[in-house]
Formats: C-alpha cells, sequence, structure tokens
C-alpha cells in the first residue's frame, strides 16, 4: 500500500511595495550684501578710495579692506565708510549646498501577464536543463521526499499548503524526471515517483515568487477518471484570475504539463497555483490528482 500523509494549511505571504524617491531642489545661496557708503560726515564721497560702496559678492569673500573700489578721489574718505563691505556674504555658503540628484527618468510601463497552455508531458525531463531559476520535485523517495535545485538560498517555488486537509499518497508511474544539481542527499536522482491526491474537493496551493520580471513555470500534473481543477492568479490582481476544469474519463489517466507565463504589476508578489480534485468520477478504483515536479525559468 503507498504511503500517506496530511498537510496544513498555507498561510499567504507577500513582500512589501518599494517606492523611488525625488531629488529635492537645489539651495540656492543669499543674495549678495553690497557694503556701506561711506558717510558724508566723515568726509567720504561715494566711489572715493576709503569711503566708497563695497560689494560683497555671494559670500564668497569680504568686501573691499578698506570698504571702497579704486578709482575715488584719493583723499577725504574715511575708513569707517567702508566697514560694511568688511563683512562676508551670508548666503555664501548655502549658494555652494548643491540638490540632491534628480530621479532618473522613468522605467517604461509595466505590463501585467497571465498565459496559461496546457500540453502533453514527455516520457523523460531532466529538471536541471529546464529548471534554470530553480526547481522542485516531489513523492521521492516517498511521500515526504521533496527534492529541490541546490544553491537557491531564497527558492522563488514555495513549499506545498493543503486546501480542504488532503492525504497525500506516493506512486510510481510516467514520466521519467532525473537532475543533477540537487541538494543533498538527492543530488543526481531519477524516479518516475509523484504525489497523489485521492479526496474529492481536496487539493494543494503552491506559491511561486512573482514580480514585474517575466517568467515561466511548469507544473506536472495528473488527473485520473475524474476531474481537476486549476486555479491559477496574481496577489496583486493585476491580470484575470484562470480557472480550468481537466475531465479525465472513467479509468483515463491524462498526464500534463502546465506552461504559465506571467508577470504582476509591481515586486514582492505571489503567483497561487490552485489543484484541487473537484470531482473522484465514478472509475473502479475512484478518481485521483497527481503532483510531480514544477520548474522555472
Amino acid at each position: 500500500m503507498p504511503e500517506a500523509c496530511s498537510i496544513p494549511s498555507y498561510a499567504e505571504f507577500s513582500g512589501g511595495d518599494s517606492a523611488s524617491l525625488a531629488g529635492g531642489a537645489a539651495v540656492a545661496g543669499a543674495e549678495n550684501v553690497a557694503g556701506d557708503a561711506g558717510s558724508p560726515a566723515q568726509g567720504g564721497d561715494a566711489g572715493s578710495a576709503l569711503g566708497g560702496d563695497a560689494s560683497v559678492s555671494g559670500g564668497d569673500s569680504g568686501g573691499n579692506a578698506n570698504g571702497g573700489t579704486s578709482g575715488g578721489s584719493p583723499v577725504g574718505g574715511s575708513p569707517a565708510g567702508g566697514t560694511g563691505g568688511e563683512v562676508a556674504g551670508s548666503g555664501g555658503t548655502g549658494g555652494a549646498v548643491a540638490g540632491a540628484p534628480g530621479g532618473s527618468a522613468g522605467a517604461a510601463p509595466v505590463t501585467p501577464t497571465l498565459s496559461v497552455v496546457f500540453a502533453s508531458a514527455s516520457n523523460t525531463l531532466d529538471l536541471t536543463a529546464e529548471g534554470t531559476l530553480d526547481w522542485v520535485h516531489w513523492g521521492y523517495p516517498d511521500t515526504l521526499g521533496i527534492a529541490r535545485k541546490a544553491g537557491v538560498l531564497n527558492p522563488l517555488i514555495g513549499g506545498l499548503s493543503g486546501v480542504n486537509a488532503p492525504v497525500l499518497h506516493d506512486y510510481s508511474n510516467g514520466t521519467t524526471f532525473s537532475w543533477t544539481d540537487g541538494n543533498a542527499p538527492y543530488v543526481a536522482e531519477q524516479t518516475q515517483n509523484y504525489l497523489y491526491i485521492n479526496k474529492p474537493d481536496s487539493g494543494i496551493d503552491l506559491p511561486i515568487a512573482a514580480d514585474t520580471t517575466l517568467r515561466t513555470l511548469r507544473v506536472y500534473v495528473d488527473v485520473f477518471s475524474g476531474d481537476g481543477t486549476l486555479n491559477v492568479s496574481l496577489s496583486d490582481a493585476s491580470v484575470a484570475p484562470y480557472s480550468k476544469t481537466l475531465t479525465a474519463p472513467q479509468d483515463v489517466s491524462l498526464r500534463d504539463k502546465v506552461k504559465i507565463v506571467y508577470s504582476a504589476g509591481k515586486p514582492g508578489q505571489t503567483l497561487h497555483f490552485n489543484w484541487v480534485l473537484s470531482d473522484a468520477g465514478t472509475g473502479s478504483s475512484g478518481g485521483n490528482i497527481t503532483l510531480a515536479a514544477a520548474t522555472l525559468q
């Protein structure tokens, strides 16, 4: 008899949104401060060598030490008349502060995508070759066995969760799966094992990482002598969800590869692959659905 186990319900998780901040406006320096004109009471004419106006530019330097510009009359001006020119511009240093860099040009608009296609599964499949980003195989060497692609620190293909408390069984038949880059102890293996569920209205939910990057997910499933219903959706609801029911005639098995091309409308999202035995049928051994492997590229 095949082994069986149950798996718990799945608690959804998703990453947070990100936002970009535009650069701040540049801060200009204060206005230039002009020096005081020489006081007529002290005999200084405006423009006198000692009593003329001394301009201060942007705070870069103080006015003329004597407070005046050259070219005036050499007599009559008092040094006191140019004290205003000795004061450095109060806004000079402010003018030297540049604004933060402005934001970069806006990226091209993201077009969320969800395309689902069914095709017959091949007799053999190399998970290493197909799962360039990530891959998972279930049911080897037994019901609790899970083989994953090695070296993926943050797996893009998440862990299974149960829908309506399914009971999982393992069996060996159909497509032969192989890999050469698995995590220990299943580094390089070859197997026909898979999981199956024969409890009506129960199944699995498989979460896959999603963002604005276009990716291709392939999931290897089967429905035998009954109905299997697939629901695929993105957590940000940026694309309408997909739903389809596959019906296998009595005592007939439909071995399929589900190819899903997808991208979300923003980062930190989740694609949900929901696979349920919606009708166990009337076959001699009862209907079931299966799950063997998933690849991502």
